[in-house]
């Protein structure tokens, strides 16, 4: 017999008025009723089904949808809080600081069990997704920054060592002030960092000698505020963070811009206004751009949609998918994806347009465009393709024959064939100049074999041989070797260098085997064979 199992039920699930208060849809909230009652049946016909393999198997199943429907409610109530405090604090279970993974943001804003169409990755979505960016989950585990603005709850640490010693810790209370040993009682709450440290070596200096001592002044500890994410991104709400942090370090806790996310307009609101914008494109691509944004308690981050966005793929340095804002262009996105290949065929670009409810092809030629200094007006949604310029070489002629350098040479607009030969350096001492002959293709792709006496080219330029020279010609010099009459004779047996040569016209029996170095010591002279045309002929010493 089989011990019966069955189904776990969730402890306790929330009231659809909870769920809603903590940001559930009503998908979700129809799913969880809806597992609550079939849960509820499901006990109670258990009871009553016969033990088997059969029961054991719906158990099972039963109890898998249980764990994944209880998580999926805790996912909701950990994200807004399941009460009406919808703070959330970074911890070591829900790890803000490691960069959510593409296949988590895309699946995040799920509605309904169906994906965003709009799930491509804008380039720049990747800093907080790869941990490019970093995120203070402690207020104590980074170095301040020389503009960050101190605020109640800061920690200050003051050490002091060589010609005098000295340690202390200088805590800025609700009023804005520092107090502690040695300088007083001191007002740093809206200063920076390095007005703060100013202050403090300031008073120190009137008790002690800082001049033969050593110093240093760190934040020892930076206050927590309370900041809300909201709009586009991939875990909106309110994080109780380090003040330490910046709105872009802040972003990184939230997983970033989403799939329909703006990564080019990113508001900072305090107080019901709007007090800075962020644009992560200038934080990439422009050097003198530094903005260290800090945050103050109660502030709001809105990421709104994005409005532009063109994809460009091919001879360029970084393909992808960019965002565009105001009156960048063609000349801004070229600039964004690091410029042009060497070889990018600028002459003519296509792109793909949306046009009266339709998706047209139209072509650029973006070299005329650039050379103008003009810019080029992209929509959104547009799909840029630029091509490779068209592979083999077009000016070139082919120098063949006896010739010092034969190859292929540069074709210049109007160079004859003697320009041509001086590239080569001329013929070599065995040339036929006589004749030679220029192959050239003719339109409809067939040969045409043009004689030309090179003797009278080379004496003469303005002779009527000297011909312009055209594209893919091929001149070919003859050798005088080849109207030569020679023939291979093999010579075998006992001879000193036995093989086959070619020999030439008048050579005799005698004169052939001196060619060879002779015959050796031990040769047997009293008879020799000559086979010729398959006739043995006896030869007699």
């Amino acid at each position: 017999m089989f011990a019966q199992e069955t189904a776990p039920l969730p402890a306790s699930i929330p009231s659809p008025e909870d769920m809603r208060k903590a940001g559930a849809s009503e998908g979700q909230i129809k799913q969880a009723m809806d597992f609550l009652q079939g849960a509820n049946k499901g006990q109670s016909s258990s009871s009553g089904s016969p033990l088997g393999q059969s029961s054991n198997t719906q158990n099972t199943q039963n109890a898998q949808n249980s764990q994944n429907t209880q998580q999926k409610l805790m996912d909701v109530g950990n994200k807004s809080g399941q009460t009406d405090n919808t703070k959330q604090e970074p911890s070591k279970d829900s790890k803000p600081n490691e960069p959510v993974k593409d296949d988590q943001a895309k699946t995040e804003f799920d509605k309904d069990g169906k994906l965003d169409v709009r799930e491509r990755l804008v380039y720049g979505k990747q800093l907080f997704r790869n941990g490019s960016i970093s995120f203070f989950d402690h207020s104590g585990n980074s170095v301040a920054p020389e503009n960050y603005v101190i605020g109640s709850n800061d920690e200050l640490a003051v050490n002091v060592w060589g010609y005098t010693d000295f340690s202390d810790n200088y805590k800025v209370n609700e009023m804005g002030y520092a107090s502690g040993k040695l300088i007083g009682r001191v007002y740093l709450s809206g200063l920076t960092f390095a007005q703060a440290k100013a202050i403090i070596k300031s008073k120190l200096s009137q008790v002690m000698d800082l001049q033969n001592s050593s110093s240093d002044i760190t934040l020892s500890s930076s206050r927590v505020v309370s900041v809300n994410i909201v709009g586009e991104v991939v875990h909106p709400g309110t994080y109780e963070i380090p003040a330490i942090n910046t709105v872009f370090n802040a972003l990184v806790a939230a997983g970033g811009p989403n799939a329909i996310g703006s990564v080019r307009n990113i508001y900072l609101k305090r107080a019901g206004k709007v007090i800075d914008s962020l644009d992560v494109y200038k934080f990439l691509f422009d050097p003198a751009y530094f903005k260290d944004v800090f945050l103050q308690n109660n502030d709001y981050i809105y990421v709104p949609s994005v409005k532009r966005i063109v994809t460009i793929k091919g001879e360029v340095r970084r393909d992808g998918v960019y965002e565009l804002k105001g009156n960048e262009n063609m000349n801004a996105l070229l600039h964004f994806v690091g410029g042009l290949n060497t070889t990018a065929y600028v002459k003519n670009i296509q792109f793909k347009r949306i046009r009266n409810n339709a998706e047209v092809l139209l072509d650029l030629n973006l070299d005329s465009v650039l050379r103008a200094k003009k810019d080029f007006i992209l929509n959104d949604e547009d799909e840029i393709t630029i091509n490779r310029v068209p592979q083999g070489v077009g000016n070139m002629v082919t120098l063949m024959g006896s010739l010092k350098l034969p190859g292929d040479y540069e074709l210049k607009k109007g160079e004859k064939l003697s320009e041509m030969l001086k590239k080569a350096e001329g013929p070599v001492f065995d040339a036929y100049l006589q004749k030679a002959y220029i192959i050239r293709i003719k339109d409809d792709l067939t040969k045409e074999f043009i004689p030309v006496n090179l003797e009278s080219v080379l004496k003469n330029p303005a002779s009527p041989d000297n011909i312009v020279m055209h594209e893919f010609d091929v001149v070919r010099v003859l050798s005088k070797t080849a109207f030569a009459d020679t023939f291979p004779v093999t010579i075998a047996g006992m001879v000193r260098m036995p093989g086959t040569y070619n020999l030439g016209s008048g050579l005799t029996i005698k004169d052939a085997l001196a060619l060879v170095g002779g015959v050796k010591q031990d040769a047997y002279l009293e008879r020799a064979f000559l086979v010729r045309e398959e006739k043995v002929i006896h030869l007699k010493k």
